[in-house]
C-alpha cells in the first residue's frame, strides 16, 4: 500500500522535531562523523552521516525505531532503506517494479514477455475442441471434481473422431489438482500441457486454445481467455517444450483425442479440451467433490440385485436418494439432503407416503417418521465410507458403466421431475444416469397403499429416446440388519422417456399420459 505523500512544511517539521528528540537522547553521538543518519544498524547501533555505525549511541538513546519507516517505493533491508530489486525485465516506475508497456509479469518464470498472436488454429475436431459446435451448450457447467487416474482409467470409445460430442465425457466439465511437467505452444497456437498425477506415473494432456482461434458464439470463450490468461502471468510459453513441476489446478471439458505420438498422452487419448480455469500453485486442496450418479456399498455387490444409493451435488450440496428394503421384503426409498463440507456429508434419512401410485390420479405425498442419520465421507471423487443407521461404516465407490455409443440427446444426469407435480410438496420423481448412449433410470414412487417404492429400468437408447421395463425388487438388506440379496418382484409395465433437449423430455409411466418433465435443480 502506497503511503500519503505528505507537504515539505510538514516533513522540515517532523525533522526538526526527530533531531531535538536525537539530539536530547544522545549529545555528541557521531559528531566526528557528519551526525546521526536516523536510522538504525542490525545491532541495534546509530548509522552516521557518514556510513558508520556509531560505537557507543544505540537507537533507543536516540529514539529512532529499529526498523524505520522507508519512502515509498523503498523497504528496509536491515542497515537502510534500499530500492527494490527490479529482476526480469522490470524496472521502477513510481516506487514500483513494472515491466516494459505491453508486457506482462510471469510469476513462476519470474521473467517479462509479450503473449505471442495466433498464427494458426486448429482443424480436426476444432468445433467440438472450443465449444464452436451446436452441442456446446448443453455441456454441464458444474465442474465435476476428479484427478488424471480417474480419466485416464475411464475406458476409451470406439471411435473418437465423430462430428458430434461423444457423451458423457464430452458434455462433462472437471476440475482437478496435478503437476504441470511440461509445456509449449503448438502450431495450431495452442497452449498444450502435460499434468502428471500426484500419486502416480499417469499423465494426461491439457490444452488452452488462443482465443483468436475460437467462435465468438462459443459459451467457453470468455472462460479461455481467463484461463489463457492466467497461464500467461505465471509461465512463458515458447515453440519448445519447458519443464517444471508446479502445483495447478485445471478445469475444463472433457475431449476424447485420437492417439498419433502427442508427448505426456494419457493411454486412453483423454484430455481436458478446452482448460475454462487455471490456477498456478493453488492456495489449498481441491475439494473432494463425489460423482453424480449410482454409488454401491463394495461388499455389496456380489452379482445379485440388492441396494444402492445416487448421489448429485450443486453448489456444496448434496442429495442422497437411498434404495433399499422394509422388514416385510417390499422396497423402500429415502432421501437425505445437506451440505457437502470437506468432502463430508451428514443428513437425515426422510420417509414418505401416501403419493401417487402409477396409473392414479396425482396427489402430493407427506413425511412420514425418518430412519435415522446417514454419514458419508470421501477419500476421492469415487471412493469413500458410509454410516447407515444402526450399521457400521461400509467401503462405498461409484457405479461405473459405458454403452460405447452416442444417442442424439445426452440427458443431464441427475434428479428429475414431472412438471404438473412440481408444486413445493414431497411428491414422486426419478433419477437418470446415461453413458455412452446406455441410460439406468430409478423411479421413486409409491404402492396402491401408499407406501414408497421404487423401480429401476435399464437399456441402451434409440437417438433421444429411452425404452425400459420397470423392474421391482423385494427381500434386500433392511437398515441395520444382516446383508441378504434381493430377488426381482416383477415389472411394473414400460416407462418411455424421450428427452426433447438435455434438460426437457416428456415421460409416460404405466396406465399414464405423456408428461413434461424436466432435469431438477437447486
Amino acid at each position: 500500500m502506497r503511503r500519503k505523500i505528505v507537504g515539505p512544511a510538514v516533513v522540515l517539521i517532523l525533522a526538526l522535531a526527530l533531531m531535538g528528540l536525537a539530539n536530547a537522547g544522545c549529545p555528541g553521538c557521531c559528531s566526528s562523523h557528519g551526525g546521526i543518519s536516523y536510522t538504525c544498524a542490525a545491532n541495534g547501533r546509530i548509522y552516521c552521516n557518514d556510513g558508520t555505525v556509531s560505537p557507543s549511541c544505540s537507537c533507543s538513546s536516540c529514539n529512532v525505531p529499529n526498523t524505520p519507516i522507508c519512502p515509498t517505493g523503498q523497504s528496509w533491508n536491515g542497515y537502510a532503506c534500499v530500492m527494490p530489486d527490479c529482476a526480469g525485465g522490470r524496472t521502477m516506475v513510481n516506487g514500483l517494479c513494472e515491466c516494459p508497456s505491453g508486457q506482462i509479469w510471469a510469476s513462476v518464470e519470474k521473467t517479462c514477455h509479450t503473449p505471442v498472436a495466433a498464427t494458426a488454429c486448429g482443424v480436426e475436431r476444432w468445433d467440438i475442441k472450443t465449444g464452436g459446435d451446436p452441442g456446446a451448450g448443453a455441456v454441464s457447467n458444474f465442474p465435476q471434481a476428479t484427478s488424471v487416474d480417474i480419466l485416464t482409467a475411464i475406458p476409451a470409445p470406439a471411435n473418437v473422431s465423430l462430428p458430434t460430442r461423444i457423451d458423457p465425457i464430452e458434455n462433462s466439465t472437471y476440475v482437478l489438482d496435478a503437476k504441470l511437467s511440461e509445456y509449449r505452444r503448438t502450431e495450431d497456437s495452442d497452449y498444450h500441457l502435460v499434468l502428471i498425477s500426484p500419486s502416480s506415473p499417469s499423465s494426461m494432456i491439457v490444452e488452452i486454445p488462443h482465443p483468436d482461434c475460437v467462435s465468438a458464439s462459443s459459451p467457453f470463450l470468455e472462460d479461455i481467455k481467463a484461463a489463457r490468461s492466467a497461464f500467461d502471468r505465471a509461465f512463458v510459453a515458447t515453440s519448445t517444450f519447458k519443464m517444471t513441476w508446479t502445483p495447478v489446478r485445471v478445469s475444463g471439458v472433457g475431449f476424447w483425442d485420437t492417439l498419433h505420438g502427442q508427448r505426456g498422452a494419457a493411454n486412453n487419448g483423454i484430455e481436458i479440451h478446452p482448460v475454462r480455469s487455471f490456477i498456478a500453485n493453488p492456495s489449498s486442496p481441491l475439494a473432494i467433490v463425489p460423482l453424480d450418479g449410482l454409488w454401491v456399498i463394495d461388499n455389496e455387490v456380489t452379482g445379485s440385485s440388492g441396494r444402492g444409493f445416487q448421489l448429485e451435488t450443486h453448489s456444496g450440496i448434496t442429495v442422497m436418494t437411498y434404495y433399499g428394503y422394509r422388514i416385510s421384503g417390499e422396497s423402500q426409498w429415502y432421501l437425505a439432503a445437506g451440505p457437502l463440507t470437506n468432502g463430508q456429508f451428514t443428513g437425515l434419512m426422510d420417509c414418505y407416503q401416501g403419493g401417487t401410485a402409477f396409473g392414479a390420479t396425482f396427489v402430493s405425498a407427506t413425511k412420514a417418521t425418518d430412519a435415522g442419520q446417514v454419514s458419508l465421507q470421501f477419500s476421492s471423487a469415487t471412493t469413500g465410507t458410509m454410516t447407515l443407521p444402526g450399521e457400521p461404516s461400509q467401503a462405498i465407490s461409484k457405479f461405473n458403466f459405458f454403452g460405447g455409443a452416442v444417442p442424439s440427446v445426452s440427458p443431464l444426469n441427475g434428479l428429475w421431475a414431472i412438471d404438473s407435480e412440481s408444486n413445493g410438496q414431497p411428491g414422486r420423481g426419478f433419477q437418470i444416469e446415461e453413458r455412452g448412449g446406455l441410460l439406468v433410470l430409478t423411479f421413486y414412487g409409491y404402492s396402491a397403499s401408499g407406501s414408497a417404492s421404487w423401480y429401476l429400468a435399464a437399456g441402451t437408447m434409440s437417438g433421444s429416446t429411452f425404452t425400459g421395463e420397470l423392474m421391482g425388487y423385494r427381500g434386500g438388506t433392511v437398515l441395520g440388519r444382516t446383508y441378504a440379496p434381493a430377488n426381482p418382484s416383477g415389472g411394473a409395465g414400460t416407462v418411455v422417456v424421450t428427452f426433447t433437449s438435455n434438460a426437457k423430455g416428456t415421460i409416460t409411466l404405466p396406465g399414464e399420459p405423456p408428461k413434461a418433465i424436466s432435469k431438477f435443480s437447486w
